[in-house]
């Protein structure tokens, strides 16, 4: 199954609630199905402050030539770029936020470029070197964290 199925599988049992619904030509009601368990979702993610990430640094290109190769290699998209995470709320991440306190960057815009693959992480924090890395668990509803790729930025 594709990823890009999974997700709209999720997104289709978020909008419509804990039970899917079962619809057959011939049948006259909606058959309940049991609640669908869902798995946690591991997100890994490099941030730093936004003048770093986007300003100094090549992030545009990297990304730009990550997009081309997934492309290439038909993969669908699995990061994402966010401005003023949310997800830095999240009581899994207090290590993390001692870390950017630490780091001097508790107080400037940060941004993060959040994935599911691993290896992409680690890879951009030895490319970038002057990041913070890490990962955490989201679950589809509920959870500590409810939208992963939520930001804080108030919109201009």
């Amino acid at each position: 199954m594709k990823l890009s199925n999974i997700f709209n599988s999720l997104r289709m049992i978020k909008k419509f609630g804990k039970f899917v619904r079962n619809f057959h030509p011939k049948q006259k009601e909606t058959k309940k199905i049991l609640p669908v368990k869902l798995k946690p979702v591991t997100y890994y993610y490099i941030i730093a402050s936004s003048n770093f990430l986007l300003k100094i640094e090549p992030l545009e290109e990297v990304l730009r030539e990550r997009s081309q190769y997934y492309t290439r290699e038909e993969n669908p998209i699995n990061y994402w770029l966010v401005k003023c995470p949310k997800f830095l709320d999240s009581s899994q991440l207090s290590e993390t936020n001692v870390k950017l306190d630490k780091s001097g960057l508790s107080n400037v815009e940060l941004t993060s470029v959040i994935s599911l693959n691993k290896s992409f992480t680690i890879w951009l924090k030895l490319r970038f070197h002057h990041v913070v890395q890490g990962s955490f668990v989201a679950f589809l509803e509920g959870g500590d964290i409810p939208d992963p790729l939520a930001s804080n930025c108030p919109y201009k």
